[in-house]
């Protein structure tokens, strides 16, 4: 088998040239070519058709070849390799292509996975796309993840970077922006910045945070990039905001509270720097917006700041606005505090200046014109008290100075007038014989006066 003579008387029989057999017969007088498609095997001289995988393109070959690499052999036998479609790939002496998957790419001839930052979102993809900004991919990935809140990247990336602290994600650009000044964000992954809060502030941009306004400062609004002085006559509120201090209050500059007006001075706008002392018999208490005019019978009292004081009993004002009260006029009173005016004291009774009484003049006294109590002259006399004058002693009566009734003249005097002051005696020869006489009558004839009786005695 595989040998062969060609024609009669030879001495040998020739063995089959490479790529022929006899396939498998004796006594052969030629060989003949393996076909296409086949090769002579080795062992068993036959023609063996390619395997899967392999081919011969020619006769007469001693072997197949392997389908090289994305190429494939799947029929036994096969003459040529076919080339693997797009997006699949295969190995040496392969009978069919395999599809290279998502996430995933052919490569000369082998199915590679994408490298982190890119992807195949199809199989049979002969490239892997990169990933767009803002989105990441690990290692075979078949598409890309977006970033997480606050986080960014550039076309191609395998992971996202945190936008940090004083910058955040610009929804348009997608980039890491610094904060503007007058905003802020305090921590990673921002996706916007926050204006400062009210009285506080940030001029500079990629703030962490921002300032407080100094004391008696304050800003316009939120968002803001500078303080602003609270000026005189104003100040910060409760809410933040510089305010005009109310009517009766007043303020300097960067103040953070209005001080009230002090006692007996005022201001009546609001937005004072300071406050004005009150007119001339006014008066007011701290924080007052007018001032209050004291009434007829109240005076301003310095050393009393805040009201009027009533005029004490004995003094008086008989108008509003006074700065003290005025002394009673001697006799007049006033008994009571308030007083706008004085009571003229009654018939004899008198007063000093300044009294809170009328005093009645004592019996042997009255009221003369300058209104003072004075006693009654000798030859007068007051009976009793509040006389407004003295009277005259009848004829026969005398008083001294003060008297409160006229006396009788004694026997053997008398006074011949009212108002006397004192009696005189009879003449020699002349007598009375009763007391309060205003004469003396003489003794007859044939008597006389007896020295000792002062009558008349007959001789």
């Amino acid at each position: 088998m595989n040998t062969f003579s060609s024609s009669s008387g030879y001495a040998s029989c020739s063995a089959c040239e490479d790529g022929t057999t006899t396939n498998d017969a004796t006594g052969q007088s030629t060989c003949s070519d393996c076909p296409a498609g086949s090769y002579v095997d080795s062992e068993s001289g036959e023609c063996t058709e390619c395997s899967l995988g392999y081919y011969s393109s020619d006769p007469k070959q001693t072997s197949c070849t392997k389908c090289v690499a994305n190429t494939f052999a799947d029929e036994l036998g096969s003459l040529s390799c076919a080339d693997c479609q797009s997006g699949t790939t295969s190995a040496a002496g392969a009978s069919s292509c395999a599809t290279c998957p998502a996430g995933s790419y052919v490569h000369n001839g082998q199915c590679l996975v994408c490298p982190a930052g890119k992807f195949s979102a199809e199989d049979f993809s002969t490239s892997c796309v990169p990933c767009v900004k803002n989105t990441y991919s690990d290692e075979g990935s078949n598409s890309c993840d977006p970033c997480n809140s606050g986080e960014t990247s550039v076309a191609g990336s395998s992971s996202c970077l945190a936008c940090p602290a004083g910058s955040y994600v610009d929804s348009d650009s997608g980039d890491c922006t610094e904060c503007a000044v007058g905003t802020f964000s305090d921590s990673d992954h921002s996706l916007s910045c926050t204006n400062c809060i009210l009285n506080t502030f940030t001029d500079s941009t990629g703030s962490t945070g921002c300032a407080p306004c100094e004391q008696g400062s304050t800003t316009a609004g939120i968002g803001a990039t500078t303080c602003a002085v609270c000026i005189a006559g104003n100040y910060i509120n409760g809410g933040g905001v510089c305010t005009a201090c109310p009517v009766g209050t007043f303020s300097a500059s960067k103040s953070t509270t209005c001080t009230n007006c002090a006692a007996n001075t005022f201001n009546d706008n609001e937005g004072a720097i300071s406050c004005d002392s009150c007119g001339s018999g006014e008066t007011s208490v701290a924080g007052s917006s007018s001032c209050l005019a004291c009434s007829a019978g109240s005076y301003v009292d310095d050393s009393v700041p805040a009201q009027c004081t009533s005029c004490p009993a004995g003094t008086f004002s008989d108008s509003s606005k006074s700065t003290s009260c005025t002394d009673c006029a001697a006799n007049t009173f006033s008994a009571t505090t308030g007083s706008t005016s004085c009571t003229s004291c009654e018939d004899g009774t008198t007063s000093v200046a300044g009294a809170t009484v009328c005093t009645n003049c004592p019996a042997g006294s009255f009221v003369d014109e300058s209104g003072e109590c004075t006693q009654c002259s000798a030859g007068t006399f007051a009976a009793s008290s509040k006389s407004t004058e003295c009277s005259l002693c009848s004829a026969g009566k005398y008083s001294s100075a003060n008297a409160t009734a006229c006396t009788a003249c004694a026997m053997n005097t008398f006074s011949s007038s009212s108002g006397s002051a004192s009696c005189s005696p009879c003449e020699d020869g002349t007598t009375n014989d009763a007391t309060g006489q205003s004469t003396c009558s003489d003794c007859p004839a044939g008597s006389y006066v007896d020295s000792e009786s002062g009558e008349c005695t007959e001789c």
